[in-house]
């Protein structure tokens, strides 16, 4: 099946593949695809809220490209950040939730693969590396940690929720209500430190003139809410948010816009704008959590992720559609992508990128989408013809698959037993309200076949009752 993909993402002109280059990828926490300032997508005027201020994201999608249907591979933190290093799904990891069956024995992560081809390569992690990104929380996998990948400095393995401040989890259940509040602190869910400790080593591998990596996992917009006093003092004079969003995150947003600010002037400041791509994204949709005031003020304020339907945790749209974009040499400014891509696809695209020529291992599901910077309307080589698989079997029992213009969502009873199919045609409905099972059966039954053919083809589970 061919389908005309548009690309906006992160790379390069085709004449400099093969040379090395610098590659920054900043991961934020709970970033909705909404949460921005500017809407990402101009045919989708309502995709972002005033209320909000985030000129330097604003900024870096504008000299860039975005992708307006990018997806996290998975509605939470750990499966999305274990798909990324892997480039597989979270179905094929047998990883859907924070805990896993997956081992890294045997497999390649980015780093590695980036130092294949290229010893030289730097490579580093600063901020939350995951929950359990193997085995259980009494017995974590050490075979998967920033080390063991290939990655030169981290801030290690153990940097999770907790480490970015996470009150309900380290002080028990008496302060819960902490997530619901904003708390001034002066390195606000740790993102000056991580931004401080990578520019620092962009700065080391400029001076050392060493091609690197560099992937900076910010912990904000997670709860718990934390900001500098001074940006807290600001949005208390705007009043309540006009999106159903928990107060603190407008400030904690800003925060995190200004350090990502300070990465891209670094970058322009060491004189290597020319040679360095910088992408953007979340790890999954924006959280469903606000301030009951705001239902009762304003009953016709709009939800966090609107238009997209659903929040962090499910696999409609707003819980797996999330901010894609990409900044680099011969990237035409304002480009937009409206073809869909998943975060999987980072691996095989910066293998690419930095000259890797030979055929990944069939088990890695992304594909390179470094064929389409240059010619927008190219295919994305060798997408396989089920499309992109979403899978979360346990606490939602839902599964997806995204092909062309059409969603299937299936929703299970038990193992392999399915209680609910959705299919939406998401180019004219992205809110996922028109229920297409009764009117397009065919298409319905083709993306039913294409979804539980693959997550059988990787033993996946399905409907399984959580440890």
């Amino acid at each position: 099946m061919k389908r005309t993909f548009y690309i906006v993402c992160c790379v390069l002109s085709l004449q400099t593949i093969g040379y090395a280059q610098n590659i920054i990828f900043i991961l934020t926490d709970d970033q909705g695809w909404a949460d921005v300032s500017t809407p990402l997508d101009t045919l989708q005027k309502e995709a972002y809220s005033n209320y909000f201020e985030t000129p330097n994201i604003d900024k870096l999608a504008s000299k860039g490209m975005v992708f307006t249907e990018a997806y996290a591979p998975a509605p939470m933190c750990t499966p999305t950040r274990r798909s990324i290093q892997y480039g597989m799904t979270p179905a094929r990891q047998r990883g859907t939730e924070f805990l896993g069956d997956f081992s890294g024995k045997g497999h390649q992560a980015i780093p590695e693969y980036l130092k294949k081809i290229n010893p030289n390569y730097k490579c580093a992690l600063f901020g939350k590396w995951g929950e359990v990104m193997s085995g259980t929380w009494k017995n974590q996998n050490k075979e998967i940690n920033p080390k063991a990948l290939g990655y030169d400095e981290s801030d290690g393995p153990n940097t999770g929720n907790v480490t970015g401040t996470f009150y309900h989890r380290n002080m028990g259940k008496a302060q819960y209500k902490q997530n619901y509040i904003c708390t001034p602190d002066d390195d606000p869910k740790r993102t000056l430190s991580v931004t401080n400790r990578a520019i620092s080593f962009i700065e080391q591998q400029v001076k050392d003139k060493q091609p690197f990596y560099l992937q900076v996992n910010y912990y904000a917009l997670h709860t718990a809410h934390q900001a500098l006093q001074a940006t807290m003092d600001k949005y208390k004079k705007k009043g309540m948010p006009n999106r159903k969003v928990h107060w603190g995150v407008a400030p904690m947003l800003e925060d995190l816009d200004t350090a990502i600010g300070k990465i891209i002037e670094a970058v322009d400041r060491l004189g290597i704008t020319g040679e360095t791509y910088i992408c953007l994204s979340s790890d999954n949709g924006g959280e469903r959590r606000y301030d009951n005031v705001l239902a009762t003020v304003n009953k016709t304020v709009r939800g966090r992720n609107y238009p997209l339907r659903g929040y962090k945790g499910q696999l409609y749209e707003g819980g797996i559609r999330v901010p894609f974009m990409v900044s680099g040499p011969d990237i035409r400014s304002g480009s937009v992508c409206r073809a869909p891509i998943a975060l999987y696809d980072l691996l095989p695209t910066f293998y690419e990128l930095v000259g890797g020529r030979d055929k990944l291992p069939k088990d890695i599901d992304g594909r390179s989408i470094v064929n389409v910077f240059k010619l927008p309307e190219a295919e994305i080589n060798e997408r396989p013809e089920h499309g992109l698989i979403f899978h979360r079997p346990i606490k939602k029992k839902q599964s997806a698959l995204r092909l062309g213009n059409y969603k299937l969502v299936l929703t299970w009873s038990g193992p392999w037993e399915i209680k609910k199919t959705e299919l939406f045609d998401l180019d004219k409905d992205i809110g996922e309200t028109q229920n297409l099972v009764s009117m397009l059966p065919d298409k319905t039954k083709l993306l039913k076949n294409y979804l539980i053919e693959y997550l059988k083809g990787v033993n996946a589970e399905v409907s399984k009752k959580e440890n």
